[in-house]
């Protein structure tokens, strides 16, 4: 009887097969990879949106709340009336909010050319610069048409509108202006106090150290609340996104009625410099925040 014959393995056959599954599977990573990172990477954006939406959401609410309070009462809350935010802070929230009576602005419509060149000085402009920036306000708002000599002096390259500014944002009109950020000229700026002069207590410091030495720099005499704008931010200690919301409010002369929203605000561009320190909310605005937060985060 024959003994059974042996087929030893061929080692240079399984090398081969081996680096062949090697190369498949390289193949098959340089094909997946890229879809596994993009789905990813979409997952991650899909939760940072959904985490932007719902702090834009409580932001909004509570800024709806607390604008119904100060248009009840204004001084229920102790928000300072001159943008000095306060900050309420609760577990890992922090809730930054920040008013702003519109009698404590220059009126671009009401104001002299004198006050409005103020107002361009304290944003950083020269003199002779904002002199001219003021004549250009005026020229704007006017229906009176310069002479073609007057305009070309003028820097408005888009042109005169010729009727009252409907909006703080229309000063981009004006070419110097195009490198200032619109939450500065809100600092300065509006066209809902309907007044010619500035009431000093509620003006924003910068703005306050400007009109220190004018006449226009009249303490208020009015008790009830007008026209103002509200800012809420809302972030969390556990992620760095923070929601916004913004509004120029107009209180209604029928009482418990909800307050007009005339123009929203966008988020403003944080910058080192520009910082403000913000005071430690008053425990009426700490229990109002806590009650609407406990009830939309659950």
């Amino acid at each position: 009887m024959s003994a059974p014959s042996t087929t030893e393995a061929d080692p240079h056959r399984e090398g081969f097969a081996l680096v062949a599954v090697m190369g498949f599977l390289l193949v098959a990573a340089a094909f997946i990879t890229p879809f596994a990172i993009t789905a990813r990477t979409q997952h991650l954006i899909t939760l940072n949106l959904d985490q932007q939406l719902r702090l834009d959401g409580w932001a909004e609410a509570i800024g709806q709340i607390v604008a119904q309070s100060i248009a009840r009462s204004p001084d229920d809350l102790r928000i300072p009336s001159d943008s000095t935010p306060v900050l309420c802070e609760i577990g890992e929230y922090k809730v930054q909010v920040r008013r702003q009576d519109q009698k404590g602005l220059i009126d671009l419509n009401a104001a002299g050319s004198d006050l409005i060149s103020l107002g361009f000085q304290s944003l950083g402009f020269e003199k002779q610069l904002s002199l001219l920036l003021a004549q250009a306000v005026i020229l704007h708002r006017s229906y009176e048409i310069p002479s073609a000599e007057a305009a070309a002096k003028l820097p408005v390259s888009a042109g005169m509108k010729h009727a009252s500014l409907e909006s703080v944002a229309e000063l981009y009109d004006l070419d110097a202006l195009n490198e200032t950020e619109i939450a500065d000229l809100h600092l300065v700026f509006t066209v809902h106090s309907k007044r010619g002069e500035v009431s000093g207590p509620d003006a924003p410091k910068r703005l306050a150290s400007f009109l220190d030495n004018m006449d226009a720099h009249r303490p208020s005499v009015t008790t009830a609340v007008e026209t103002f704008s509200l800012e809420v931010s809302v972030s969390s200690n556990k992620t760095s996104i923070s929601g916004y919301s913004g509004f120029i409010f107009q209180p209604s002369s029928l009482p418990n009625q909800v307050p007009t929203r005339l123009e929203p605000l966008l988020a403003p561009i944080v910058k080192g410099a520009n910082l403000a320190i913000p005071e430690t909310c008053s425990p009426g605005l700490h229990a109002a925040v806590s009650d609407l937060l406990r009830e939309i985060a659950l």
